[in-house]
Order: structure tokens, then sequence, then C-alpha cells
């Protein structure tokens, strides 16, 4: 079995998933509207040594919350973690796998990338490829082993079904708390050894100090922010040509992301010296800094 089902290759694939996912369900409010609405375009979250792991590891609830209000509703279907989980664990969960797409249902997994689940066959499940011309991740796992992914299994499954949308003002205005809170609160949407807010640039910047900034963690994370702010950008634009009241704030909030995704494609250069790397990720956390500040003044602004 396998259906008409698309990967858009974003550098963060789950929200590439995610989007897949609601184009066939009739759900998909477009690339800038996704990512701004579901607060995605808002994340930084940087560990302290420039883990690659940065854009995976962070707490996601919030997001699938917010994805809600996009008419996209969330189900955890499952997960294994480790090359020894046990089989008929592993079993029951490919079951309710297979169920969930013949029932319909759109789905996702998470091993670090997020691949959308195009269908299954005799042999076992069929996976999106996120980036054309790129053999990563696997395309195919094998039914009872999932031999493709090698020793590091960390595996989630989702499914996503459709829902009803909330209006304008409902998706707007929670994304934007989301954005300010990410910013006032850190340490409650990530773990100790990583950062978000504030902490991602102190993180970001005291890595490359300590001579990370020619590494594959820096420059991955730079191409993955990168992109969430400039579909921040994009999203804030739309805001103020449909909220006319707080179109001022908006548009400085979306000059500011701009900044921001501008600075950090810049400084993802790994050739470039250290010195020129710590100017480009300070003026990313000054234009942060600002975006923030206008994105409370046009949350203060909305209708109640």
């Amino acid at each position: 079995m396998s259906r008409t089902l698309h990967q858009p290759p974003h550098n963060c694939t789950i929200l590439g998933a995610v989007q897949g996912a609601a184009g066939y369900l009739g759900r998909d409010p477009g690339v800038a509207a996704l990512f701004g609405g579901s607060g995605q375009a808002f994340v930084c979250n940087i560990h302290r040594e420039l883990c690659p792991s940065g854009p995976y590891c962070y707490d996601r609830a919030p997001i699938e919350r917010l994805l809600r209000n996009l008419g996209l509703v969330t189900t955890p279907l499952g997960g294994c973690f480790g090359r020894d989980a046990d089989l008929d664990q592993r079993a029951a969960l490919e079951a309710a796998i297979r169920a969930a797409l013949d029932g319909g249902a759109a789905c996702y997994l998470i091993n670090m990338e997020g691949q959308l689940i195009l269908g299954h066959d005799d042999t076992g499940l069929l996976t999106a490829q996120p980036w054309p011309g790129v053999d990563f991740p696997p395309r195919h796992l094998t039914w009872g082993t999932w031999a493709e992914l090698g020793d590091e299994v960390h595996c989630g499954f989702y499914r996503l079904d459709a829902g009803p949308v909330a209006t304008p003002e409902v998706v707007v205005g929670a994304a934007l708390q989301y954005a300010v809170a990410l910013w006032d609160d850190p340490l409650a949407y990530t773990s100790a050894d990583y950062g978000v807010g504030p902490l991602a640039w102190r993180n970001w910047l005291a890595a490359v100090a300590a001579g990370l900034g020619n590494s594959h963690g820096h420059w991955w994370n730079a191409q993955v922010w990168s992109e969430c702010r400039r579909h921040a950008a994009a999203w804030l634009r739309d805001v103020a040509a449909t909220h006319p009241p707080v179109a001022a704030p908006a548009q400085r909030a979306a000059d500011a992301c701009e900044a921001v995704a501008a600075a950090l494609a810049a400084a993802g250069d790994k050739a470039l010296p250290a010195e020129r790397q710590t100017a480009l990720l300070s003026t990313a956390a000054a234009q942060d800094e600002t975006a923030v500040a206008a994105l409370r003044e046009l949350l203060a602004g909305l209708p109640a």
C-alpha cells in the first residue's frame, strides 16, 4: 500500500513531515503560517557544546498544542528507544501504525529527523526522505527489526488527524504567547544541557569561544534556526497585513527576525574566523531581543 504524500524539504524536518501530512489531510496553511502558527518559527535550542541534536531535543508539546489551532491533531502512537526494545512491544506498535495508515490517518516518525510515512508493503514501512538527492534518512524500515536505523534507535511514531481550525486571532495570539514565553522562561522548554531564548545565544557564543565554530553542530544549528526565523519574518509580515492596528510592531518584529536569519545563515560558515562568527551571532542575539520586544507590543495590541 502506498499513497500520494510528499514531504517538503525543510531543514526542520519535523515540520516538513507535519506539512506533508497536513496537505494530505486538507489542512496545509502554507509554510509561513505553519511555522508561525505552530510557534516553531520562534524556537532556537542550542546545546552547550553545539551538539547537532539542538534542533530535535526540546519540549515539542507546546508546538503540538499550537498545531491544534491549525486543525492538526497529534496523537503519539508510541516509540522504541534502543536496539534491544522488546519485540512484542515493537510488533504491537507496528500493528497500530498499519491500522492508522489503513484507516486513512497521516503518520510520521521522529528518529532525530522527522519523516512522513508514505505507506507500507509486505516488507515494512515506506518513509519519505526529506531532501531531494540525499539518501538519508532511510526510505524503508523493515518490519520487526528496523535494521536500517542501525544502533541509534530513539524512534517515536505519531498520527495526525484533521480537526477544527481556530480563528486567526486565536492562532496569532497563542503563537505569540509561546514566542515570548521561550524568552521569559527558557528553562521550562528544554533540558539542562540546552538553552532556548537568551540561553541559546549564551550557549552558542560560549561554544564558539571554546573553538566549536568549525563543528558540524555549529553549521547544522545555523541551517535550521535561520530557516525558522526566515519563516517567522514571513508570517509576521502576513500578520501585519491582516491586522492593521498592530501592523507597526508586527513589521518591526519581522524585520528583526529577518536580520536574525541573515546573521545565522552567514555565521554558519565553518570556515569563518571565530571573531567573525562571534560578531554575527552577537548581531543575531541582539536582533532576537529586538524581535521579542516588538512581539510583546504586538501581543498587547491584539483584540482581547
